[in-house]
């Protein structure tokens, strides 16, 4: 959903059931860190990346280190971020098309990647999961991959969200893990641009 203040709805409600919010963030660039400042704060953020980075500098170590240990714990994410300006007469009904059509067609896969879920905050999946009813259109890919798509709430545009994940093990470096994300990202988003090209 648009708007930092769906982080922080769930991070109040992981702390009212006693859980601990550590990290928020959302795709255009705000991040949060810890429950001092409860909205998007740069300032906080980039004190935690550089007391980071002092920490591991004293044990000659990187950002980058640490970056890539991360990944060899959790696998590699690489996210994307695509873009089509639907202007001109039609564009809103473009939009509406495109939209319509991955509800009322739902893909079975998204470039050659099984789709395992769908989630559509336009209907009862919304109420279901505790949010309002918003124009936003989920799938989960076989492998971990997410594909979100939303028309922009301003301008003549659909959006399109990809997370990507590369696994590393049997035989799987970490290199070729980032490869095979950066793969799968450019697969599903040769999909999209085809989806609103239709």
């Amino acid at each position: 959903l648009t708007g930092f203040k769906w982080i922080w709805d769930k991070a109040l409600e992981a702390e009212s059931g006693g859980e601990t919010f550590l990290f928020g963030f959302e795709e255009a660039l705000g991040y949060c860190v810890g429950s001092a400042v409860r909205d998007k704060d740069g300032i906080g953020a980039a004190q935690l990346l550089m007391e980071l980075a002092a920490d591991l500098a004293s044990r000659g170590e990187t950002l980058l280190d640490r970056l890539e240990a991360l990944e060899r714990d959790h696998g590699v994410h690489l996210t994307r971020q695509v873009v089509a300006v639907l202007d001109g007469q039609d564009g809103a009904e473009r939009l509406d098309r495109v939209m319509g059509s991955l509800r009322q067609e739902p893909p079975a896969s998204v470039g050659g990647l099984v789709v395992d879920r769908i989630q559509d905050l336009e209907g009862p999946d919304a109420e279901a999961e505790g949010l309002p009813r918003s124009n936003v259109w989920t799938c989960w890919l076989t492998g971990g991959h997410r594909l979100v798509v939303r028309p922009s709430g301003t301008e003549p545009k659909l959006k399109a969200y990809i997370e990507a994940r590369g696994e590393i093990g049997d035989g799987v470096s970490l290199s070729q893990a980032r490869e095979d994300a950066r793969a799968s990202a450019d697969r599903i988003e040769a999909w999209v641009r085809q989806v609103v090209e239709r």
